[in-house]
């Protein structure tokens, strides 16, 4: 037993591929000023780079933590490694960090777990947290900064505005895990869907301090997709997250649906216009730098249907 006591919370260190990363997450996890014994339970998804022995330099460094290594002999996707992963906590509570993420402050652990300890219906304390866009080298928040103390909000809120927004963020009761069903991890079933589910079962809570950074990179299961596919993969799983609900949130699920289809026309009409000005341009090219000979041959062999097309722009 650790001279700290038996641990009450497992950190959950979910990665894959994270090398460059994970030893800035796993510096952020013995940051912390909780008192008590941590576990740190690793659910690596069979990482082909060094992710694993970067993690493996921090065992035994601090008395406070044990680490735990989940066996895996094959990829299982992000979906199944946290099915298998929460399966693996068997504490009170499940802090949950992602080896590309990040916990800012040393007060994260204490803070949320101190708002599940009062409130015996919450089942997840989620927290504010800062988006760092490594592409654009942008650090914005989620939501304001300024606003103290802490909200409480319910599935409904959370299909709405997924204000949880990454895995990285959320503390969870254990007891609350216990009861999502297993047909929601033969989805592809990310922070959202487990959210959302996981509301079925009692109130959560939203810290509105920020108290991890989520980072944006093209690496991101999430993260790497386009706008365009986004919107796309949330319409793919709207129908199945309202069957997996049984029905419950019809009405929040029908007025997203509708949400994310315009916002699906809005960016086909942006990508349209982008395809004309393309178009537009290479009239205007077409036209100022082609000698008329060339223009000529040009019509006998390129299709009539390109020239209808640049006469029209």
């Amino acid at each position: 037993m650790s001279p700290h006591g038996e641990p009450r919370v497992s950190v959950l260190l979910v990665t894959y591929n994270h090398q460059e990363y994970v030893a800035q997450a796993l510096r952020s996890v013995l940051n912390q000023d909780y008192e008590g014994a941590i576990e740190v339970v690793v659910a690596d998804d069979c990482s082909t780079d060094g992710t694993l022995d970067v993690i493996k330099q921090f065992v035994d460094t601090d008395l406070r933590f044990t680490f735990r290594f989940l066996e895996s002999g094959k990829n299982l996707g992000i979906t199944k490694n946290y099915q298998r992963a929460f399966a693996a906590c068997d504490r009170d509570y499940v802090a949950v960090l992602e080896g590309d993420d990040v916990w800012t402050h040393r007060s994260k652990l204490t803070k949320q777990i101190a708002v599940l300890d009062d409130c015996l219906e919450c089942v997840l304390c989620a927290s504010n947290y800062f988006v760092w866009d490594e592409g654009n080298a942008r650090f914005t928040a989620r939501t304001s900064v300024d606003r103290p103390g802490f909200m409480y909000m319910d599935s409904r809120y959370v299909i709405g505005d997924n204000l949880p927004g990454n895995f990285s963020a959320c503390v969870y009761r254990v007891n609350a895990l216990r009861k999502l069903t297993p047909q929601l991890f033969d989805l592809k079933a990310y922070d959202w869907a487990v959210n959302i589910c996981i509301g079925m079962f009692g109130v959560m809570a939203y810290v509105h301090e920020p108290l991890s950074i989520y980072r944006v990179h093209g690496g991101g299961a999430w993260s790497g997709l386009s706008a365009a596919n986004k919107i796309q993969e949330q319409l793919d799983a709207v129908d199945q997250y309202d069957k997996v609900t049984k029905g419950i949130y019809e009405h929040e699920f029908g007025e997203l649906r509708r949400q994310l289809k315009q916002r699906q026309l809005i960016e086909k009409g942006s990508s349209a216009l982008g395809v004309r000005a393309g178009l537009r341009g290479i009239k205007r090219a077409v036209r100022l730098a082609t000698p008329p000979i060339v223009l000529q041959i040009l019509r006998w062999v390129l299709p009539p249907a390109f020239f209808l097309i640049l006469s029209r722009l």
